[in-house]
């Protein structure tokens, strides 16, 4: 397989240290708040590797490295629309600052604030459902680049990736946030010099004069200008900023960082620093995938040109490295999005239907049941989907379920006075039908994607309009 008895070595320390940070994690844990959000006591150096790493997932460098095999240089523009609108949302603190003045723990607890509890919890299913849909296609596509690196068969990889899975649960389950930020600090620093020395490694293997005439002769539209790209275009970079304004300021796992730092100051500042790290970190899984395309052709399928390109060129011991990276990443990812997921459904779908409060013991306890049943979810519908569209569209589409109608109605609730509960919940559901059409009636992602956004202002607007004076009343008193 390539793995000599020190890559074995370094792996095992790695789980061993992991678990080690998630027992010492659980003497931490004394309420809802430590387990959810730190206590909400996060630094900025600690902040920006938690949130760089829960962001930089296998899956993502497996997203951005086919977006650059297909459409070679010009898919940068997806890494620097990804890190230039995280830097703009932290030096203004567009939305983030007024949401973590509020002393949340999750978006979906703003709706019951400015709207009402059912707002509240159709937002937060809608979220349980758009994450489930999108991370549940993670392991699959870990398990497949850990197979070509490996050299292993894909069915041997289900065990492998079942033991990656447990070893998440358990320190999630024992620490909450706490043990996360602990863990994905150390899993910052595996990826971090894991793509580094990886990126230098092919730089010295590849002539960069001659890919950039290969990626220019044999890639669609050249290469260059992601206007002028098949993949690309105006209409989906347009859609692509105004998603991730989306994701930045309302996507749960990113949000609880903000929600976990000490201030709102030192959130804006997480925000800052992770944006100007992420185009660096993004643009590498691209420049990857269009090495990938010099090295192999077009002969390969796009999701898997790029762990192939790695299996042939990296020598044993980098070979090692870029697997124990990744391992790194995917474990990382996992934990925020379980963690910001159960705390979702436990308390923004389960808490409000209740009729008496829980303690907060009990309320770890039932934000643990949901990280294991969740995780449980991933496993099985991961080895279950047959993904039809490529990862890049597949993810940002069904994130994209959530966020229109969430996004919408939190900028109107804030900085709209006539925004009002009806207009909420229009907004909510309209800027779901876009994204059902994309994946029914094979509508264009980029016009899907778009639509939802104009569905949800529409929603919105004609909701508060067609509201009564009491409802416009009522909602003018809660204004934050």
């Amino acid at each position: 397989m390539g793995f000599t008895f020190v890559d074995w070595t370094i792996l095992f320390l790695y789980f061993a240290g992991t678990m080690y940070m998630g027992i010492i994690s659980r003497k931490r844990v004394t309420s809802v708040e430590d387990f959810l959000v730190a206590g909400r006591g996060l630094n900025i150096y600690v902040g920006v590797a938690t949130l760089l790493a829960t962001e930089t997932a296998t899956i993502t460098v497996m997203n951005f490295s086919e977006m650059g095999y297909l459409s070679g240089f010009a898919a940068l523009i997806l890494a620097i629309i990804a890190g230039g609108v995280m830097i703009w949302v932290g030096r203004s603190g567009f939305l983030i600052e007024k949401l973590r003045g509020m002393e949340l723990m999750t978006i979906p607890e703003y709706f019951q604030k400015r709207y009402d509890r059912g707002t509240r919890i159709i937002c937060g299913s809608l979220l349980g459902i758009g994450v489930a849909l999108n991370v549940g296609i993670f392991l699959k596509f870990e398990a497949l680049f850990l197979a070509i690196m490996l050299g292993i068969p894909i069915q041997s990889l289900t065990l492998v990736m079942t033991i990656l899975l447990v070893f998440v649960l358990v320190y999630v389950l024992l620490g909450g946030m706490i043990s996360i930020v602990l863990t994905d600090f150390v899993q910052f620093v595996f990826i971090s010099i894991g793509c580094l020395i990886v990126t230098i490694l092919l730089l010295f293997k590849f002539n960069l004069s001659d890919v950039i005439k290969t990626t220019m002769m044999d890639v669609s539209g050249g290469g260059l200008n992601p206007f002028n790209s098949p993949q690309m275009g105006w209409t989906f970079i347009i859609w692509q900023i105004v998603l991730q304004i989306a994701v930045w300021t309302t996507w749960q796992t990113t949000v609880m960082r903000m929600f976990s730092a000490k201030s709102p100051e030192v959130g804006k500042k997480i925000y800052l620093w992770t944006g100007v790290m992420m185009i660096g970190m993004f643009s590498i899984p691209v420049l990857w995938g269009i090495f990938a395309r010099a090295a192999l052709g077009s002969s390969v399928a796009s999701s898997q040109a790029m762990p192939f390109m790695l299996s042939k060129i990296l020598p044993t011991g980098f070979k090692g490295l870029i697997v124990a990276a990744m391992i790194a990443a995917s474990m990382s990812s996992y934990s925020g999005y379980l963690l910001g997921w159960a705390a979702i459904i436990s308390q923004d779908v389960i808490m409000p239907l209740k009729r008496k409060e829980m303690s907060s013991s009990s309320q770890i306890w039932l934000n643990r049941f949901f990280v294991l049943f969740l995780g449980l979810f991933i496993l099985f519908y991961g080895l279950w989907y047959k993904l039809s569209e490529s990862i890049f569209v597949y993810t940002s589409m069904t994130a994209n379920l959530y966020l229109a109608g969430t996004f919408i109605s939190i900028l109107s609730g804030i900085y709209w006075k006539k925004a009002t509960t009806i207009g909420a919940y229009s907004a909510l559901i309209a800027g779901t039908i876009p994204i059902i059409s994309f994946f029914f009636f094979n509508i264009s992602a980029e016009v899907a994607g778009a639509s939802s956004f104009i569905f949800a202002i529409a929603g919105m607007f004609l909701g508060s309009l067609f509201s009564t004076e009491s409802e416009i009343k009522n909602a003018k008193e809660v204004i934050i």
